[in-house]
């Protein structure tokens, strides 16, 4: 077996460090140190702190954006609704005494049924209006065929007959639809209101009340095209026949009402601002826009249903503010103050306190809305309300409590002409 040489190094003395060339250790195996580490704990620390506030602002900003869409297409559906049947007012022949209600300012706790009692009726925001509309809105206006038993009136009997065919005098079809599904609602007694305009005067008409349980419909499918004709009987001494006789500029048997040549089904909306107690944390009041239908000329419910009182438009709407302007001195231009003082004696009314309800004809509606964003924004503090219309807000809850300041809140107005007026 051959000998093994071992060197060893002599005791005490050091061993010589290896040249790196010769290290197989990388460099990047040296590790950090403390320093090292917490300098860079820190920067990643303030990195996603960064982030962070990033992304909240970001989520802030989107839900502010969010916030702020809904409360414009707020506005657009407000509007939208109470301009397309404002602007229809007086559609089948009303005229302007009937066709276009306004209550300004309401006091508060006041119920939209005017001198209701009834604690199901829903009140209405105090200090902001309500505006009624009056027309034939969703049926057709019925062109009559002359002829001595198309209308007739039997005072002796209180009462009287209508016959409409589906073809106009001219031979147009009109639809008798509306008029059947009338008569199909008789087994409920709804006695709808029918206007009834003069073929001698359009500006002399009668409201008269249907009789529900009379039905007679005739067709002769014989001839070319078919025809077909709803006879309906009104009568005057009926639970409304007194209130829609006040809607009336004539009166039955009169020779302006002998022959008529418009008929159709006259309706009554109300737009105003319900008051509603909220359900979430934040402000203490929730209140809607909502439409209320009555019957035309009174103040009860239509079909006696309280829920066709408040029938919701759109929500988050805190005032809705009217009014009306007439051109008095006839220069094409609605003329409006700048002062206080020059708006009393404007062109415009209900657009300063203590205006006069206007006399004679109007026309132009100017419909102001006020919403305000679903939720509150808890840094937020949206700037006082200046005055809309007559309505003033200084020292109202609006425009002092923090809670309500913490919503954005948008005006909207518009201008509405009166195309039947």
């Amino acid at each position: 077996m051959p000998e093994t040489t071992v060197h060893r190094r002599p005791w005490g003395t050091r061993r010589r460090p290896r040249p790196a060339a010769l290290d197989p250790r990388p460099a990047s195996h040296a590790g950090f140190s403390l320093v090292e580490m917490i300098v860079t704990t820190l920067i990643m620390v303030l990195v996603v702190l960064g982030l962070l506030a990033i992304f909240d602002f970001s989520n802030k900003v989107a839900r502010s954006q969010t916030q702020i869409a809904g409360m414009q297409q707020v506005q657009r559906v407000a509007q939208d609704e109470m301009v397309r049947l404002v602007r229809m007012a007086g559609r089948g022949g009303v005229v302007l005494g009937s066709a276009l209600t306004v209550r300004n300012d309401v006091p508060a706790n006041e119920p939209i049924l005017v001198g209701s009692s009834d604690s199901s009726t829903p009140t209405v925001v105090e200090a902001s209006d309500v505006i009624g509309v009056r027309g034939v809105f969703n049926s057709l206006v019925y062109q009559l065929n002359q002829g001595g038993s198309v209308f007739t009136y039997e005072a002796a009997n209180n009462r009287g007959f209508i016959t409409i065919r589906n073809l106009s005098p001219s031979g147009v079809p009109q639809s008798l639809d509306d008029l059947e599904q009338l008569l199909q609602d008789g087994g409920d007694n709804i006695p709808e209101a029918l206007i009834v305009v003069s073929a001698v005067d359009d500006t002399n008409y009668v409201v008269v009340e249907v009789d529900p349980t009379y039905k007679v419909i005739t067709e002769n499918t014989a001839v070319t095209p078919p025809t077909k004709t709803i006879t309906l009987r009104y009568v005057t001494n009926g639970p409304r026949s007194s209130e829609y006789q006040a809607l009336s500029s004539s009166v039955l048997g009169t020779p302006q009402m002998q022959t008529v040549q418009y008929v159709g089904i006259l309706e009554e909306y109300r737009y105003y601002v319900r008051d509603v107690d909220a359900t979430g944390v934040g402000s203490p009041k929730a209140p809607e826009l909502d439409r209320a239908r009555v019957f035309p000329g009174t103040e009860e419910a239509y079909r006696g249903n309280v829920d066709n009182l408040k029938v919701t438009v759109a929500e988050n709407v805190l005032d809705l503010q009217v009014a009306l302007g007439r051109d008095d001195d006839s220069d094409g231009v609605i003329a409006e103050g700048a002062s206080a003082s020059e708006r009393q004696m404007d062109e415009w009314r209900f657009n300063v306190a203590s205006d006069n309800t206007p006399a004679g004809a109007f026309s132009l509606v100017r419909l102001t809305t006020l919403v305000r964003t679903e939720d509150p924004e808890a840094y937020y503090r949206a700037p006082r309300l200046a005055d809309i219309e007559d309505h003033t807000y200084e020292g109202t809850d609006l425009n002092e409590a923090v809670v309500e300041r913490r919503y954005r809140r948008w005006p909207l107005q518009t201008f509405v002409d009166l195309r039947n007026l």
